[in-house]
């Protein structure tokens, strides 16, 4: 039972991932270890000229990664709470920015205020994130580089599912640029 729960056979998602690369003018890769014991599915992908990789494997949940070019040194996450930051925030009574439900399970940290106020104010972005198999994203500056991750579940079993994901990314590189374009006011 925990191996089944610990492998995902991604051939069964070969075809909805051909067909997602196809309608999006993806590159589509079907990867196979030496050893021919693991497959992995990847896309590349393009939007606003930022490259948008997606991997998923036999042993490894869909991955999303992208590098987009910043000025100042940027840091965000969107992390799932614990019980300790839900009595925390009760404790202290905090109050919200938006009383989206995603926000009632995420919390979302950046080094920038503006970014921050954008991201918890984009309720479309919020009802994406909310409705997928997200499970966080994690960005950091490097040598002027944004690398971001987003991270999701084994869940993703369809076409729907992977252009939601898609869709995150192109929101989140959405606001990054608009970002860059603010900070040079």
């Amino acid at each position: 039972m925990l191996i089944s729960k610990l492998y995902n056979d991604v051939l069964k998602k070969e075809k909805f991932w051909m067909l997602f690369s196809k309608n999006n003018n993806c590159e589509f890769h079907h990867i196979q270890t030496i050893s021919k014991d693991v497959d992995k599915l990847r896309l590349d992908c393009f939007y606003k000229d930022v490259k948008i990789l997606f991997e998923e494997s036999d042993a490894k949940p869909l991955g999303c990664e992208f590098h987009i070019t910043m000025k100042n040194k940027v840091t965000l996450e969107f992390i799932q709470l614990t019980i300790l930051d839900h009595l925390s925030a009760f404790l202290k009574r905090k109050k919200q920015i938006n009383d989206h439900p995603f926000l009632k399970k995420y919390r979302i940290k950046s080094n920038n205020v503006f970014l921050l106020d954008n991201f918890q104010k984009d309720n479309d972005l919020l009802d994406l994130l909310n409705n997928s198999e997200f499970f966080g994203l994690y960005a950091d500056t490097d040598k002027g580089s944004l690398k971001v991750r987003i991270t999701s579940s084994y869940f993703v079993d369809n076409y729907e599912k992977l252009a939601t994901i898609y869709k995150i990314a192109c929101c989140v590189i959405e606001h990054l640029i608009l970002f860059e374009m603010h900070d040079e006011s």
